[in-house]
């Protein structure tokens, strides 16, 4: 079963809203959102460089 993606539906309601604060950064939910997709693709293009364990999403 394909779960929602809560993230992507925040940044498509609010994208300018803070969603997370970290050592005095803030990061709308529009940026949080790139930065999971950035981290999501490099994890499924590494695995694929890897023979052995695969990521599954």
């Amino acid at each position: 079963m394909k779960q929602p993606n809560w993230l992507l539906h925040r940044a498509y309601l609010t994208p300018d809203r803070v969603a997370l604060i970290y050592q005095e950064k803030e990061w709308t939910f529009h940026e949080l959102a790139q930065e999971a997709e950035v981290l999501s693709n490099r994890l499924a293009q590494a695995s694929l460089k890897k023979k052995g364990k695969r990521l599954r999403f």
